[in-house]
């Protein structure tokens, strides 16, 4: 049985091994933490799992060490964070909210829980839960323009465009930075299927390689925005304009993540041309040139370009492995990812199987997250023409019209889209307009 005060074994005791990143050296590292789960350096231990994306057994091991916990005060308070969100990766969300309501309690001051746990809450479609929540974070300390954007998020999510239109465009007047402002227009045009529109708004950050708009955005943000355009540019069928962003220098703080988030545009726009032999290419380059650090955003997307590649030569069962690997590592937030393994999966006649991997990407951010970020609604496009293909009309209709109430004032190129679905559910008109606001936050 775990012993609940024992030290973890001086082989294995420094910090230094903790952030080990060899799989032996790491096995040996769990195989003491799960019988000593009360050490503060067992969270250490799942922490450098869940960082090589071992995001199964951090999973596991910090639902024991939380279970084992009956201290007061808790001697396992830091896990709750780290199980949250390596719960929320795993997409086990319920695990996830009871290490938030834990650690909110554990601390009645600390805002970081409550701000977390609204934000899952919104992307569960529990918008009244978490609208309750903002002013538990406001009395812990949460600024007012988080308040805001939460209400964005929440508006968005929830399909109130009149309301997030608003929101979104009186932005700026509420506190917010001219960056931060238009970056959140550029999440709302995707969303609205306004590609073209996106692109355009989101071009002015990137001036010269360097935000230009006041209230800079950082590296990470600034690559982040990058992606955006690239991904808005494709959806609008302009590749050409996709591969000229690319040749752009971006801002970077030297992060070979941010490398391969690159690496994994270009295979984007190269499976967007269907063209097979440079994808293949570009992914040898990748396997030969060693990364500084292997964690687990460089394997999900090298598992993601691998599987992009095979896919786009029409090799869909080769596919499937390299999919489901990068959504071993986190099936909730790189929804593109979730995308490709469901067509890989529908093209081999397994429609039924797509659809929990697509039930896990409604969850993902609203704001576009890099290299592996889809809108949500055509998440939700998936998922309805993967319920049409099994039979299943009404559960396609319920999904169609969460996309078509968000398209109903797309661009042309996205209009072709719509009407397909249209066409493949059975709805023959556009289901309601932005009037049908009730219940909006």
């Amino acid at each position: 049985a775990p012993t609940a005060n024992a030290d973890v074994a001086p082989a294995v005791a420094t910090d230094a091994a903790i952030t080990v990143t060899d799989s032996a050296a790491l096995d040996s590292l769990l195989a003491v933490a799960s019988t000593r789960l009360l050490d503060p350096r067992s969270t250490g231990v799942a922490a450098a799992l869940e960082q090589r994306g071992r995001t199964a057994d951090a999973f596991v091991l910090l639902t024991r060490v939380v279970a084992a916990d009956s201290t007061t005060p808790c001697r396992s308070c830091d896990a709750l964070p780290v199980l949250a969100r390596v719960a929320y990766a795993a997409d086990s969300s319920g695990v996830g909210e009871t290490a938030l309501r834990r650690w909110m309690q554990r601390d009645a001051t600390a805002p970081e829980p409550v701000r977390r746990l609204a934000q899952q809450l919104v992307r569960e479609g529990r918008f009244a839960e978490a609208a309750v929540l903002v002013d538990s974070a406001k009395s812990r300390g949460a600024s007012t323009l988080w308040a805001r954007q939460q209400r964005m998020e929440r508006a968005m999510a929830g399909g109130f465009w009149p309301v997030a239109r608003d929101l979104v465009v009186d932005s700026t007047a509420e506190g917010m930075t001219g960056a931060r402002a238009r970056w959140w227009r550029v999440a709302f045009e995707r969303l609205r299927g306004r590609p073209a529109s996106a692109a355009a708004f989101a071009r002015p950050l990137l001036a010269t390689g360097v935000p230009a708009i006041a209230g800079q955005l950082d590296a990470a943000l600034a690559q982040e925005v990058r992606a955006a355009v690239v991904t808005a540019l494709l959806d609008a069928g302009d590749v050409n304009g996709a591969r000229t962003v690319l040749a752009e220098p971006v801002a970077r703080r030297d992060s070979a993540p941010l490398l391969l988030d690159d690496v994994a545009l270009r295979g984007r726009v190269l499976a967007a041309q269907s063209d097979s032999t440079a994808l293949r290419t570009l992914v040898d380059s990748v396997a030969a040139s060693p990364m500084p650090t292997i964690d687990a955003r460089t394997l999900a997307l090298r598992g993601y370009l691998r599987g992009l590649a095979a896919a786009t030569r029409g090799a869909h069962g080769e596919a499937l492995p390299h999919f489901e690997a990068a959504l071993r590592v986190d099936r909730v937030t790189a929804p593109a990812i979730n995308v490709a393994l469901a067509r890989s999966l529908t093209a081999l006649g397994r429609p039924a199987d797509a659809i929990p991997v697509l039930r896990a990407a409604t969850r993902a951010p609203i704001l576009p997250t890099g290299a592996t970020a889809e809108p949500f609604p055509a998440v939700r496009e998936q998922l309805a023409l993967a319920h049409a293909a099994i039979g299943a009309r009404d559960s396609a209709r319920v999904h169609a019209r969460i996309v078509l109430d968000a398209w109903n004032e797309s661009e042309a190129v996205m209009r072709v889209r719509t009407n397909a679905l249209r066409r493949a559910v059975g709805l023959g008109r556009r289901p309601r307009t932005d009037s049908a606001a009730a219940g909006a936050p």
